[in-house]
């Protein structure tokens, strides 16, 4: 897959998916976020209704909080190829996955999926 083709939220989603091996629900937020939602009843002017609570986000392409964890576990490297791109790099199964973007968090996410696809596959 060409995972440089996809948003941000896209790829966050992936990498949850990958993560944990599925999802809660969740909804697109700001900046490509993946925000956790539930459902919760409550009375509003005298009817149930059902509500939608935000229980947090993930968003490894911008949050070095999300990611940081990923690319220390998984070995992913990181290095500025020049004023507005960065490079990411990882090994599976002895072959090396590569990725470049002007966004260095991205690029490793690109590059985990990747490894992740090769360990799949």
């Amino acid at each position: 897959m060409d995972y440089s083709q996809l948003s941000d939220f896209e790829i966050n989603v992936a990498v949850f998916e990958a993560i944990h091996n599925g999802s809660p629900d969740y909804k697109e937020g700001e900046n490509g976020d993946m925000v956790f939602v539930s459902f919760e009843g409550d009375i509003v002017n005298g009817d149930a209704v059902e509500v939608e609570v935000e229980r947090g986000s993930f968003n490894p392409c911008a949050n070095p909080a999300d990611s940081w964890p990923i690319i220390e576990k998984y070995r992913i490297s990181i290095i500025n190829l020049d004023e507005d791109e960065w490079g990411a790099r990882g090994v599976a199964y002895c072959k090396s996955k590569r990725a470049i973007h002007e966004n260095p968090l991205r690029a490793a996410m690109i590059v985990f999926l990747m490894m992740q696809d090769a360990n799949n596959a």
